[in-house]
């Protein structure tokens, strides 16, 4: 996703895109589905440029405990700094070639939107999973696996009653 700054002056300028994702996959957490939109604030001063954006897109994502797919709304906000003096090898300053007509923000959008999801993405907060045996997703269904593969070294604690 680029952002012309060809005609770009000094000062700020606030700008609204809506972009569409074309799929941009989430580092095997799934997808974005629906457009990007991006509202940004842009602070040029010569060589330097500030950019500071709000994003908002629609995903479809893969539950860890039941693998299913499901849609949900993605929100964030970032910051990318690009400079054209200072070289590019500091790791998070961008370099930013005088002429060039665009800067390129699409692995900033990526990143921001990977850092935004959770460790752990659910479908619904209570999901039940799937079943270690039989592979029944329990949220549709339910197996008699779990009583039946009961493991008889834990038997004795069973047994036990607390006792206050």
């Amino acid at each position: 996703m680029k952002i012309n700054i060809s005609n770009m002056e000094n000062g700020l300028h606030e700008i609204q895109l809506s972009e569409s994702s074309h799929g941009m996959e989430l580092l095997g957490h799934g997808h974005l589905t629906g457009n990007i939109e991006i509202k940004a604030t842009i602070d040029r001063r010569d060589e330097d440029l500030n950019l500071k954006a709000e994003i908002t897109s629609e995903a479809e994502l893969v539950c860890d405990r039941c693998l299913s797919t499901f849609q949900h709304k993605i929100s964030t906000k970032f910051d990318s700094y690009f400079n054209s003096k200072l070289s590019s090898q500091i790791h998070d300053i961008k370099q930013l070639h005088l002429n060039s007509p665009s800067i390129d923000i699409s692995e900033d959008i990526r990143s921001a939107f990977v850092l935004t999801l959770s460790i752990r993405i659910l479908c619904t907060e209570n999901c039940k999973g799937l079943c270690p045996t039989c592979g029944v997703n329990w949220n549709n269904d339910s197996c008699s696996c779990h009583s039946v593969n009961s493991d008889s070294r834990w038997d004795k604690l069973k047994e036990l009653q607390l006792s206050t």
